[in-house]
């Protein structure tokens, strides 16, 4: 397979360091972007993707509901999507999780449905967002969320990493993109 380099970039954290790949996380995306990429829809009506067709978890296997927590009085309901990077490592936009601690988020995998609980269930260990992340311009708009446990592979055609590609695609290729929208307007 293809290799590649990270850099490796130490984000502290609640008085915490933790050490996420981070400064390469754009060629990353588009490496992904050329195999299948997760696009991060928000679960207002307005932010959801319009069109496309139903399929089932298995023909998209590394994605995943991020689900919020408000506070404690209420219930955790779908955030946004992301994609599996590896078995502890969930891969999705920095506007997803922008000044939310990490007990607010739940990861659900395995589940066709952006709203039901019939998934696996995972806890998020830390938050990593890009360290050239620009809210204003959109710019790196990146985080990595590590899991408090590995993902189950218990049954792979359900959660699965996403493949990635071996070179980056050329300009004007065909993807297909992932997510929870709703089938007209």
């Amino acid at each position: 397979g293809a290799q590649y380099k990270f850099d490796f970039v130490a984000l502290r954290t609640h008085k915490k360091t933790m050490a996420l790949l981070l400064n390469n996380a754009l060629q990353l995306f588009l490496l992904a972007l050329c195999a299948s990429i997760t696009l991060t829809v928000y679960a207002t009506p307005q932010g959801r993707i319009v069109g496309g067709e139903t399929v089932d978890i298995a023909s998209a296997p590394h994605l995943v509901s991020i689900r919020y927590k408000r506070n404690a009085s209420t219930p955790f309901s779908h955030r946004c999507s992301g994609t599996i990077y590896s078995e502890d490592v969930v891969l999705t936009t920095a506007r997803c999780v922008i000044g939310l601690e990490r007990q607010q988020l739940l990861i659900v995998a395995g589940s066709s449905y952006r709203s039901q609980s019939d998934g696996y269930v995972y806890l998020v260990k830390s938050i990593a967002i890009h360290p050239d992340f620009d809210i204003w311009f959109i710019d790196n708009d990146l985080a990595l969320l590590r899991l408090e446990f590995s993902l189950t592979s218990q049954n792979v055609k359900v959660i699965n990493p996403i493949k990635l590609a071996e070179t980056l695609p050329a300009a004007g290729s065909a993807a297909t993109v992932a997510g929870w929208g709703a089938a007209a307007e």
